[in-house]
């Protein structure tokens, strides 16, 4: 499921599409944006279709191209996906790869005004489906600031060893049976996430 901003095609004529809607369409569509077109079955025609003209008026969209429908089949709807400097966001809960789309988590990537399926931005879900040599699930981004506590915990031989980030307060730290004014940002090998265990 993509979210990008979508509208319900009535009738189609040619290259020219005629949208069901009373919104002001020239506010989501513009010439030369990219857009994907639904059929009534649910399917989308494969190629990406490209914007000629909008005309808010009689609420049509004229493409440069005519959509190659077989005889009988119809168009349901239109999903607009923009220019090369638009985000596509969406979820994919199956296994197999969507358009612009990766299995089993959400993808966050960036248009590459084609149906590939660029690296993505950011990725929530199975990484192993990246192919980038990543297995389970996590979260994957170029550039990712978190903000408060991170705890992890390894199950080893009925042991449980903590380990974690706190970047909002930390742990005072206590040397030599001292306080120290510092706080304990990053910890490895205590006994649990508590401000004892920790020290």
């Amino acid at each position: 499921m993509l979210f990008k901003p979508s509208y319900k095609v009535t009738s189609i004529s040619g290259a020219i599409l005629t949208l069901d809607t009373d919104v002001d369409i020239t506010t989501n569509i513009k010439a030369n944006d990219k857009v994907i077109l639904i059929k009534s079955d649910g399917n989308r025609l494969n190629e990406l279709y490209e914007v000629s003209s909008v005309n808010n008026a009689s609420k049509t969209v004229t493409l440069k191209s005519t959509p190659n429908l077989n005889p009988g089949e119809a168009l349901n709807s239109l999903i607009i996906l923009g220019d090369s400097s638009s985000l596509i966001i969406g979820v994919n809960s199956t296994d197999n790869e969507s358009i612009f789309l990766y299995p089993r988590g959400i993808t966050i990537s960036q248009f590459s005004g084609s149906t590939t399926v660029n690296k993505p931005k950011v990725y929530l879900g199975d990484l192993t489906t990246l192919g980038m040599g990543f297995s389970g699930y996590g979260l994957y981004g170029d550039n990712v600031y978190l903000n408060g506590s991170l705890i992890t915990i390894n199950h080893e031989a009925g042991q449980e060893n903590y380990a974690g980030v706190n970047t909002l307060d930390g742990v005072s730290a206590t040397i030599f049976d001292d306080t120290d004014n510092s706080n304990i940002i990053f910890w490895a090998g205590s006994a649990s996430d508590q401000p004892n265990d920790i020290r």
